[in-house]
């Protein structure tokens, strides 16, 4: 079983998430359920993938969504409308504490196992090793594209300090101790050539933030 969660309370506005939820849905049929903040989660169970929805940026460990900005005049968006344009729209973010405290506060059980981010840049940013890319054989050289890569090695990922790791770390200080979170080194679509990277939640810490 699959969830999709999305922790933002009006995601209607986005450019994205809407399409990733209908793709979701495509993909999993009956197999998925889709929760939005604010939703309890205890009935969550601890084995199913639990996946958290939202746009980020190799570097940052923060996630958001575009909103209608409310307080854009109607002489502005008649401005947009006039050119073509939609109304004004605005960011709203969260922090990976925040996002960790919500799902604490939702009453995600602490012995869930798997949680898996669709957020770009999620896991940081990989580089791609040009040297050891192994292009499909029978595909004519003029005419590849990254689809036609079989595997895509990194030579590096900067994943230290990304929204996974600080994530990861901040679910283990609210007791989640045998939780597994999975992101994407990169942008998530990026042609499918590169795989969600694992992250395993460390030991807490003896000044934990438990809630």
């Amino acid at each position: 079983m699959k969830w999709l969660y999305f922790p933002f309370q009006d995601v209607s506005a986005d450019p994205t998430m809407p399409s990733n939820e209908a793709r979701y849905r495509s993909k999993y049929g009956p197999g998925l359920t889709v929760l939005q903040y604010p939703h309890r989660l205890d009935h969550v169970p601890d084995d199913d993938t639990f996946i958290v929805a939202g746009h980020g940026l190799p570097g940052m460990d923060a996630i958001g969504v575009s909103v209608l900005d409310e307080n854009a005049s109607s002489f502005e968006n008649s401005i947009r409308a006039l050119a073509g344009k939609g109304p004004a729209k605005r960011q709203v973010t969260m922090q990976a504490n925040d996002l960790a405290q919500q799902l604490r506060d939702a009453e995600l059980p602490r012995t869930h196992k798997r949680i898996k981010l669709i957020t770009c840049g999620g896991a940081g940013m990989a580089i791609l090793d040009d040297a050891k890319v192994e292009w499909d054989s029978s595909v004519d050289a003029a005419a590849r594209t990254v689809k036609d890569v079989p595997a895509a090695p990194f030579a590096s990922a900067n994943t230290a300090n990304c929204f996974a790791s600080v994530f990861a770390k901040a679910m283990a200080q609210r007791d989640y101790t045998q939780l597994r979170v999975r992101a994407y080194p990169g942008f998530v679509n990026a042609n499918g050539v590169q795989n969600p990277s694992p992250v395993k939640t460390p030991n807490p810490s003896p000044a934990s933030h438990r809630r």
